[in-house]
């Protein structure tokens, strides 16, 4: 059954002794985390005695995985699971599943739904990769990157599709988009970044897929004067990297 709009779990329940979770009982992550409830299918114990299917629904979601509510107790640090996140009207077997661990699970305040903390095992949400995709994405994570706020617009050519969204993270060779909508895999397109009176215009291509989440491109041969654009905003940014 579905759960929706459920309270997060508190800091007590959670055992949070050195302030790591806010007063809300949120993790305070480096990581922006998007509150969105969505259906997720998880799988457990492959290939054992113990396999199991369960449904729940997410709390909120990052580039880094997902806090998910089930009815089902049970779950243990460390156990590795199957998720899919459904969109309406697939079904399970129809969407790729992202492979995860649990980092915690506790009881919620209800004392009947079980607040699930998963982590993504890989960065990269889809299971084809073709190896210009992969070299895409190891060169882009050779630069530092730096959380960044700013709209963003990616144009598909040559059908001229608009989609419009935000970017959360941005480096010398690329930058994160937040965006409930996605482009697919391995699609090339143009980008504009638009920040006060300044934008940064260029081509791009999606490495990597993160559904209902957003998306990342790796910037294609900027011209000089976008690059000088990107490199003045670079500079002007706070000193912390994210990891």
């Amino acid at each position: 059954m579905a759960i929706t709009n459920t309270p997060s779990p508190n800091a007590m329940e959670m055992g949070d002794s050195k302030g790591r979770f806010g007063p809300d009982g949120r993790d305070r992550r480096r990581r922006h985390r998007a509150r969105v409830t969505l259906p997720v299918h998880i799988r457990g114990g492959m290939g054992s005695l113990d396999a199991f299917d369960d449904d729940g629904t997410t709390i909120d979601a990052s580039l880094d995985g997902l806090l998910v509510a089930t009815n089902r107790g049970g779950y243990r640090t460390g156990q590795l699971l199957e998720i899919t996140i459904v969109p309406a009207g697939e079904t399970a077997a129809a969407v790729t599943s992202q492979s995860a661990r649990v980092l915690r699970s506790v009881l919620m305040p209800n004392h009947l739904t079980h607040a699930v903390a998963l982590e993504y095992l890989s960065s990269v949400m889809s299971s084809k990769s073709n190896s210009n995709s992969t070299t895409a994405l190891t060169s882009r994570r050779a630069f530092p990157r730096y959380r960044f706020f700013a709209n963003a617009e990616l144009i598909q050519s040559p059908s001229a599709f608009r989609l419009s969204g935000r970017v959360t993270e941005i480096s010398r060779n690329g930058c994160f988009v937040d965006s409930l909508s996605h482009l697919r895999l391995d699609m090339e397109l143009n980008l504009r970044i638009c920040r006060g009176d300044e934008t940064f215009a260029t081509s791009g291509k999606i490495i990597y897929v993160r559904p209902w989440i957003g998306m990342g491109v790796v910037f294609l041969d900027p011209p000089k004067g976008q690059m000088d654009i990107l490199e003045s905003w670079l500079v002007r940014l706070p000193s912390t990297v994210v990891m």
